[in-house]
């Protein structure tokens, strides 16, 4: 089984993931833009029939603005319209969920969330991927 794990932000990205050998398949930037998101998941659904994706959950930040706002909802529904149309099956995870899943025991010292999962990630980039008890 394949799992595509989906940060809808703009300076988010995709990463796939197999099971079979725990092992990261493919990491990339977010794609701008609906056309190339969609050829990214397409290319990703390509992989296996057995896929599944997790999704962040969207949601407003304080203080940001009513524009900002909206155009991270449109994206966030853009990506669940492409899955849906791939025929890819998706759960939503709330942010603090799969952060804190990833954090646990990383030995990483200091509260600053981004810079945690970007430690994990590199460390984990290549390697054994890091088992997520969702």
């Amino acid at each position: 089984m394949y799992h595509i794990g989906i940060d809808p932000g703009k300076k988010g990205g995709i990463a796939i993931l197999s099971e079979a050998d725990n092992q990261f398949v493919s990491m990339i930037p977010m794609p701008e833009g609906v056309e190339p998101l969609a050829d990214a998941l397409l290319r990703f659904r390509k992989f296996d029939e057995n896929i599944m994706a997790w999704v962040e959950k969207a949601q407003t930040m304080p203080k940001q603005g009513i524009v900002s706002a909206f155009t991270y909802g449109q994206h966030f529904g853009e990506i669940l319209a492409i899955l849906a149309l791939l025929q890819i099956p998706y759960s939503l995870v709330a942010p603090n969920r799969w952060t804190s899943a990833m954090h646990r025991n990383s030995g990483i010292a200091g509260k600053d969330a981004k810079k945690k999962s970007r430690v994990i990630a590199k460390r984990c980039s290549g390697e054994a991927i890091c088992a997520l008890r969702l």
